[in-house]
């Protein structure tokens, strides 16, 4: 099928808002749970997942098969896709934050810290590429249920996963506790994220059974869905917004906002459709470069306004660079193994 760019779109907006979001948390002040901007950024990491589970789906929905060769090809693409950019980081990291033990430095260059040590991501923001890794495992599971028609278990599979996200939420978080604490002990595990990814891989598979409403009406749903986020009342205590029914409502709200990305049908006049395009595909690196950024600005004697505007310029910049000159190069490489991989040998 072909590339659904307002998916793009979504996926640019919320690079960019995690981004606005942290600049003005580490150049200004924190946030607490009832700023707009705060859970924004926290659920625009949510959207990442379902994002991610439902283009998964897409683009692997008429080619991965029960053989060696899908399973090798959607191994090399997802490695080509998530490893340069992320060792680039990791080693930005350590020239301004010295060496941790060697361990950490293995478990990261391999991505399985996402398996054992959750926290334990050397650049900042990268605990959410280490819980990708491990969804990336469980997606030939969901995958192959739906493509040898097993929906019962897919349902089963799914529902348990939404049901280990609901223990977490009203067992484990509690919304008076530290934020900090809760984060690293509960909220950056996988499993309390796993029914994003499944949830997003359900979307894709239903997207063809979707009511496709006029675009008018989406846009309206859309502006109601970030209302929502706006004026939706919690206590101020940034534990709130991840707890309990808060965080029922607001992940309904994320979903709701996959959902209208996913069957619009824009017509965007060209300066705007390029420059949303351009945030998604630069999403990657915004995401992980803008703490490295952050860091080489903070130590100026610049004025805060300055810094925090300049951080935005050279994020973008530097993702920029570093997509076209890193991550493409990779990624085409994937594509022509993948391609060799599946073209028959001569006679």
């Amino acid at each position: 099928m072909g590339r659904i760019y307002s998916l793009d779109y979504l996926r640019g907006l919320a690079a960019c808002t995690v981004m606005f979001g942290h600049y003005y948390a580490w150049y200004y002040h924190e946030m607490d749970s009832e700023n707009f901007l705060q859970r924004l950024v926290t659920y625009s990491v949510c959207i990442f997942y379902i994002l991610s589970g439902l283009t998964l789906y897409l683009v692997n929905a008429r080619t991965f098969k029960l053989d060696l060769e899908s399973f090798t090809a959607f191994a090399i693409k997802r490695v080509v896709r998530i490893f340069p950019l992320l060792w680039l980081c990791i080693a930005l990291t350590i020239l301004y934050s010295g060496w941790p033990h060697w361990k950490i430095i293995l478990l990261n260059l391999t991505g399985l810290f996402g398996f054992t040590q959750y926290s334990g991501g050397i650049a900042i923001a990268s605990w959410s590429i280490g819980m990708e890794m491990v969804f990336y495992f469980t997606f030939p599971v969901f995958f192959l249920l739906l493509y040898y028609k097993q929906y019962l278990l897919f349902t089963l599979l799914t529902a348990l996963t939404f049901a280990v996200g609901y223990y977490y939420a009203f067992v484990l978080i509690s919304p008076d506790a530290d934020i900090h604490v809760q984060w690293n002990k509960f909220y950056i595990k996988p499993l309390n994220h796993l029914y994003l990814f499944a949830g997003g891989i359900a979307l894709g598979y239903f997207k063809k059974y979707f009511f496709y409403p006029k675009q008018t009406l989406l846009n309206i749903s859309i502006a109601l869905c970030l209302v929502a986020f706006a004026i939706y009342p919690t206590e101020p205590n940034q534990s709130e917004q991840i707890w309990g029914y808060n965080r029922l409502f607001f992940v309904v709200l994320s979903f709701a906002l996959c959902w209208c990305f996913a069957v619009s049908h824009w017509e965007l006049p060209n300066p705007i459709h390029k420059t949303l395009h351009f945030l998604g595909e630069k999403s990657y690196s915004i995401y992980l470069l803008h703490p490295i950024v952050f860091h080489f600005f903070k130590i100026s004697y610049l004025a805060t306004s300055l810094k925090y505007g300049l951080s935005i310029g050279c994020t973008l910049l530097l993702s920029y660079l570093v997509y076209n000159m890193i991550e493409k190069p990779a990624m085409n490489w994937g594509k022509e193994v993948c391609r060799k991989l599946t073209t028959p040998l001569p006679a």
